[in-house]
């Protein structure tokens, strides 16, 4: 009897825990599922090769083109460049040596026709800096390359070729430049201005080369011996322009000078060039007088620290 008892008090604690509150809840353990996040992918550009550009050989010099002035004739000319008036006008047959026209051009013919002695056009390495171009707002651009003649011959008629590149070094344009005045002494520094139509709006890399230049013969007579007695630069608003004059007269001469060219060079505090131009004569120059030049130089780029003129006189 108490076995059955103690059986019935079992069912009856069973039951009262089956209807409590402390029920077993049974908890179902959450499988791991993978994801995979979306990371931004890492684009590593390639880095802009750096491509060399191909710079064309120095061009041999050749035989150049002179430019007639008012006042020239075809005897003078012969007689600048020690040739034989005959040699000058078998080169040019399309030209009446009775009427030269101001800005046409003749072929100097450098060939030693007739034994004349005649400079012959070399390949000339001078000292230089790099050569600068500025833009414009018309999208042209104004190219300074500063050469120094650091041999012991003079020479004139100076050319040389502007080159604009792109970063891929493919040549965007090009254009012809000339130093201000005809001569480059020995010693002497001067820009050559070269000016490039195209529109562009930027370059990587400026290239020049010397195209054309002939050895000045020595003691021909060809120029004369000027000088600077006095000079004043006078800077504009924010250095950006100047206004130069000076006063000039012939050296040790019995020869009055029919042509006088002055080349005006502006620099910035970095002595890059900036600016340069031309000033010319409307009178030319007596013996035992003075003249006075006057001109207006313009900054390209940066403030203008310091101006330097260079002169020249021809009979």
């Amino acid at each position: 009897m108490s076995a059955f008892i103690f059986v019935l008090i079992i069912l009856f604690s069973a039951a009262c825990n089956s209807n409590g509150n402390n029920e077993v809840v049974s908890i179902e353990t959450p499988s791991l599922v993978l994801y995979e996040t979306p990371t931004p992918a890492q684009f590593v550009a390639d880095p802009t090769p750096v491509i060399e550009p191909t710079i064309p050989p120095t061009a041999t010099p050749t035989p150049f083109l002179y430019t007639v002035e008012a006042g020239d004739t075809m005897i003078g000319i012969a007689y600048t460049y020690n040739l034989e008036p005959d040699v000058l006008i078998a080169a040019n047959p399309g030209i009446d040596p009775r009427f030269l026209s101001v800005s046409a051009q003749l072929i100097i013919p450098f060939s030693g026709v007739g034994g004349v002695n005649i400079p012959t056009p070399v390949a000339v390495d001078f000292d230089s800096d790099e050569p600068v171009c500025y833009l414009t707002l018309i999208k042209d651009a104004w190219c300074f390359w500063l050469i120094e003649n650091n041999t012991r011959s003079a020479y004139e008629n100076i050319s040389a070729r502007f080159r604009l590149y792109g970063r891929d070094g493919v040549e965007i344009n090009s254009g012809l430049g000339m130093i201000p005045i005809n001569r480059l002494m020995q010693g002497q520094k001067m820009p050559v201005i070269g000016y490039i139509p195209a529109e562009v709006s930027e370059w990587s890399l400026v290239q020049a080369q010397i195209e054309t230049l002939v050895q000045a013969p020595e003691d021909s007579g060809r120029y004369l011996p000027i000088e600077l007695i006095s000079s004043d630069v006078v800077l504009g608003e924010g250095k950006l322009y100047a206004d130069v004059s000076g006063v000039m007269k012939l050296g040790n001469t019995e020869t009055s000078a029919s042509v006088v060219w002055a080349a005006v060079t502006a620099f910035d505090d970095k002595g890059n060039v900036v600016g340069s131009r031309r000033w010319e004569s409307e009178q030319g120059l007596e013996l035992n007088t003075e003249l006075e030049m006057n001109i207006t130089i313009y900054s390209m780029g940066r403030p203008i620290d310091s101006v330097e003129i260079i002169l020249e006189a021809r009979p």
